[in-house]
């Protein structure tokens, strides 16, 4: 995996997300690893990457390597995507499949509602990341 910093929300970071053609391949198939393990459509997987006019074969390329966009948004959100998913390895060390199904899973926490569908919304990656920050994975 990459040695992707945690990256700021702020405008003024964006240039903390500059990465060359190369990195931008490799996060492009470390997410896409992501969302297979979270088992995710293709559809939930561009929504949550706040691409809504993306076709299956670019989700597909990116799982073969294909750059992501240098796009300050996409990036900030695949920051924060890769985080949430090692931030729940981390609180599941030895359950590796409860930390992939808490993505998908209605959860009492967030008002019932799959995080992956709280995910979709612009801000939502953010605020799922930070809540397990603050709280773990309940």
């Amino acid at each position: 995996m990459s040695n992707l910093a945690i990256i700021n929300t702020e405008e003024e970071h964006a240039s903390d997300l500059d990465f060359d053609e190369s990195e931008r391949c490799d996060l492009a198939k470390e997410v896409t690893s992501v969302f297979k393990a979270w088992k995710l459509s293709t559809a939930e997987q561009a929504m949550v990457l706040g691409i809504t006019t993306v076709g299956r074969s670019t989700i597909t390329r990116f799982s073969h390597g294909y750059p992501l966009p240098q796009n300050y948004d996409i990036l900030w959100r695949v920051g924060n995507l890769l985080a949430i998913f090692y931030l729940l390895r981390s609180y599941n060390v030895n359950n590796p499949d409860k930390a992939d199904k808490w993505v998908t899973t209605p959860n009492v926490a967030v008002n019932g509602a799959r995080p992956v569908d709280l995910m979709k919304s612009p801000n939502g990656v953010g605020s799922i990341r930070a809540w397990l920050e603050a709280y773990g994975a309940r």
